[in-house]
């Protein structure tokens, strides 16, 4: 058998397309999508985040395996508008310093993932939720919860600090508001 050798034309395909197949696997890769309460240099913002369609897979969108890092002070819900799948969920990440702090977070909570799957809260050092104003003598007494998730399955809750969902100083005060964490699934992890 002869082996003939390879045509110019072949040789240049070959050292154009082979580097291009070689990197495929990192291009394939998790993304790291940085996040603040209104947008800045170097993140999006949380409204940006909240849009239904950014949390879906495409290029400049939050994809399954992708690391979604939650920077600073947010007063607004974060509405998880999207799934991750199985081995590659979905993950917010608190940097150091990062809380979700208002007076009165609402009952469907201040990170409400509903009817999605396969999502991480992590609280990374030391990320925080707390309300600031709700409780027996405080300025609202209402049901409030720091993360709910409804509907949902395979979500993990893990280094977080939920704090003053309701602040009871009145031994008659025993109503059930201020939930931590209200998750309806069996396939969870708190």
């Amino acid at each position: 058998m002869v082996v003939k050798p390879l045509k110019r034309s072949m040789l240049l395909a070959l050292r154009l397309l082979l580097p291009a197949f070689l990197a495929l696997p990192f291009a394939l890769r998790a993304g790291d999508i940085w996040v603040s309460q209104s947008g800045g240099i170097g993140t999006n913002s949380l409204a940006w985040l909240n849009t239904p369609g950014n949390l879906a897979v495409g290029a400049g969108k939050v994809n399954p395996g992708d690391t979604v890092h939650l920077v600073g002070t947010f007063s607004n819900v974060l509405n998880v508008s999207g799934s991750g799948s199985a081995g590659n969920p979905v993950t917010f990440l608190f940097e150091p310093g990062a809380k979700f702090s208002a007076s009165l977070w609402p009952a469907s909570g201040a990170i409400n993932i509903t009817a999605k799957n396969w999502i991480v809260i992590d609280g990374g050092s030391n990320g925080l939720i707390e309300n600031t104003n709700n409780g027996t003598s405080l300025g609202n007494q209402a049901q409030s919860f720091g993360v709910l998730g409804a509907q949902s399955s395979h979500l993990t809750v893990q280094n977080l600090t939920i704090t003053n969902m309701y602040h009871r100083t009145d031994i008659s005060d025993w109503n059930r508001m201020g939930e931590c964490i209200d998750i309806t699934d069996r396939k969870s992890v708190v």
